[in-house]
């Protein structure tokens, strides 16, 4: 599993040199593989984001983004709130499904 943004220097580097705009997408492309699952989460449907899904997408991944359009809300405190406990009722219901299906 990777976390995107974890490496704030790549970030630095890459939003100095080539552009804010591709910095997930040049992530994707040089980590991802061919059915593997990429979340975006954005508030605000950021073309970085948005670039990445569309990359993911092309390299044959499940591309899942949760956005305003999916959780609701009215400004970015509250649409960040509904992607909180929008991923926590997806937890919950992943660990119940866990529960009542385990694998031995």
């Amino acid at each position: 599993m990777y976390i995107l943004n974890l490496s704030s220097s790549l970030v630095t580097a890459w939003s100095n040199d080539v552009g804010f705009d591709d910095v997930f997408a040049h992530q994707v492309r040089v980590l991802g593989n061919d059915d593997d699952v990429f979340i975006g989460l954005t508030t605000s449907a950021s073309p970085n984001i948005l670039k990445a899904c569309n990359e993911a997408r092309n390299q044959g991944m499940y591309v899942y983004l949760i956005d305003k359009l999916m959780v609701g809300g009215e400004g970015t405190a509250e649409i960040q709130e509904n992607i909180i406990k929008f991923l926590h009722r997806v937890a919950l219901e992943a660990k119940e499904l866990c529960v009542e299906n385990p694998v031995h």
